[in-house]
């Protein structure tokens, strides 16, 4: 079928499709599920010494994002400031479905007290940041220890 050269958009979908008749019944639900299983776990805690540095009612974000690839987090979660706490980011705490966490992935995992509230890094935003394996490491510890420049 691909010797009749296809339009690009045809194309893709007949290969799509010849991609799938090679791969075993279930290898595909299979690699989903990997997938969708892939998740980043931390602890994350406040230093002592930056206990008075947020107001009360203040927001922790937690994200994961790939130091070599700009743009939105792999994963977010938006919590009330209050520690110790634990967090779990997964595939379902995308932004967009094309950034997903996925095992084999090696991720920066930030935690940050939002002083003004907002999803941007504001000067003096209290922050911790751990590398993680996915799918190697398991829960790893992030101490909110510095302010953000």
């Amino acid at each position: 079928m691909l010797t009749l050269n296809p339009p690009p958009q045809i194309r893709d979908i007949v290969e799509k499709q010849l991609r799938g008749l090679d791969s075993a019944p279930g290898e595909e639900q299979g690699a989903a599920a990997v997938t969708a299983a892939a998740k980043v776990a931390v602890h994350v805690t406040l230093a002592p010494a930056l206990a008075n540095k947020g107001p009360a009612g203040a927001t922790l974000f937690v994200a994961a994002r790939d130091p070599k690839q700009p743009g939105p987090p792999f994963g977010v979660k938006r919590l009330p400031a209050s520690f110790p706490v634990d967090v779990e980011l997964s595939a379902a705490d995308a932004m967009l479905e094309s950034r997903r966490i996925t095992a084999g992935q090696q991720l920066e995992v930030v935690a940050r007290v939002a002083l003004g509230g907002t999803p941007t890094a504001t000067s003096g935003d209290p922050f911790g940041q751990v590398s993680y394996h996915v799918g190697k490491d398991g829960k790893l510890n992030i101490v909110i220890d510095r302010l953000a420049p």
